[in-house]
């Protein structure tokens, strides 16, 4: 194994959109490891932005009100409040309770099928997961100095992340994963790993990727129907 994570845990940086299963199975896959074995650093990718405007020139995702229009007319989907609360919370200093917001938030959109473009939805989950509530509200509000304050600090961070996954590679989706020196890579997952399976899935990615780089794109053809 190139790299021996039994001395020190993977330390990686992954690209998610909490609007994309996928990214959803891979958070709840890399927190369920925990941080002896690989300790991410979540960071904001738009698929909006991507089908929007790629080169971000005409149209930037963290320049938008919060009742921007969708670009596909879903406006159930638009990912900014979710990525400004995340960016809040992630600011407060307390990693717990930004990683339970997280989960919260992939219950309430995957789970229970609520919309995470509505700050009231968001400000509710904050709540549960320990977050200052009021706080969160009055910064996706910007209705007072410090919640505009905090808003734009989480505008200049989701901004941040974009021009930081597209500085050397054009990060195209989501999630993207990037460990040590070697490129991203782009993973989709058909459902979270077993607790059986999670530790080895890691290992194996890390071996693949660190040992053959050559290998640019691993994909599963769609299955034709059965009848």
């Amino acid at each position: 194994m190139v790299n021996d994570r039994s001395v020190a845990p993977l330390e990686l940086t992954a690209w998610c959109d909490l609007q994309c299963q996928y990214s959803e199975r891979v958070i709840r896959w890399l927190d369920g490891l925990g941080p002896s074995v690989v300790r991410p650093t979540y960071r904001a990718f738009g698929l909006e932005q991507v089908n929007r405007d790629a080169s971000a020139t005409a149209w930037r995702l963290w320049e938008q009100p919060l009742d921007y229009d969708h670009h596909g007319g879903k406006p159930w989907k638009r990912s900014l409040a979710a990525f400004l609360a995340t960016a809040v919370l992630d600011a407060a200093g307390e990693p717990e309770v930004a990683k339970r917001f997280r989960h919260a938030t992939l219950d309430a959109r995957w789970l229970e099928k609520r919309d995470l473009s509505d700050p009231a939805v968001l400000v509710e989950l904050a709540g549960v997961a320990g977050a200052d509530a009021g706080a969160l509200a009055e910064a996706l509000a910007g209705s007072t100095p410090d919640g505009l304050r905090r808003q734009a600090d989480a505008r200049a961070t989701i901004a941040a992340d974009w021009a930081a996954a597209r500085a050397d590679f054009a990060i195209f989706g989501v999630p993207t994963l990037r460990w040590g020196l070697i490129a991203p890579v782009y993973l989709r997952l058909r459902h979270v790993p077993e607790p059986d399976e999670a530790r080895p899935l890691l290992d194996a990615l890390v071996d693949l990727r660190e040992r053959f780089p050559l290998v640019l794109e691993l994909e599963e053809p769609g299955r034709l129907d059965a009848g």
